[in-house]
């Protein structure tokens, strides 16, 4: 009995340490959140097999059991943090380089302007920077409300996620 319940805690150990975020590794938000809410299924999963295991315990063993999810539901809410804040770096470090790109282009208008003051025939290189110009600054404007975006949805999986942790501990019968 003690080996499965050793085994078993070491499944759900190794299983959150996977979840550990290293790098951003989607670049849609609808991807991320896909990854983490397979993970965080994943752990939830054999939090549930080990929530109906313990009722065929001790006291004891039930305490400690209880103690360990709290220390799991701890180290769960740290990676999925970990790994949203990696991608919300990812998505900020793409504003900066939409501002990079933004900060060239209008260069490139001034640059284009002091052209056409000497030469006219250059208006319509002038009219076409004045486009890429406008595009990156849309693309700007857009690399920031995914950034914004991206906070309110790992925001709204957040408190799904929250939900889902109570059910599980509400299913528990002797839920601590």
């Amino acid at each position: 009995m003690k080996k499965k319940i050793v085994l078993l805690l070491t499944t759900v150990a190794l299983t959150v340490l996977s979840v550990m975020p290293v790098f951003a590794s989607e670049t849609a938000i609808s991807a991320e959140k896909a990854l983490i809410a397979n993970h965080v299924g994943g752990v939830n999963s054999a939090i549930s097999t080990l929530v109906t295991f313990d009722n065929n315990c001790g006291e004891a063993a039930k305490t400690s059991m209880h103690a360990m999810l709290n220390g799991f539901n701890g180290d769960i809410k740290w990676s999925v943090g970990q790994e949203e804040d990696n991608y919300i770096k990812y998505l900020q470090a793409c504003v900066g380089n939409a501002l990079e790109t933004e900060r060239i282009k209008k260069q490139n208008v001034g640059a284009m302007a002091d052209v056409v003051k000497v030469n006219p025939t250059f208006q319509p290189q002038l009219d076409a920077a004045v486009v890429d110009y406008n595009k990156a600054v849309a693309d700007r404007l857009a690399a920031e409300a995914a950034v914004i975006d991206a906070k309110a949805q790992f925001a709204a999986l957040n408190a799904s996620f929250i939900d889902n942790i109570k059910g599980i501990s509400a299913s528990d019968a002797d839920a601590r």
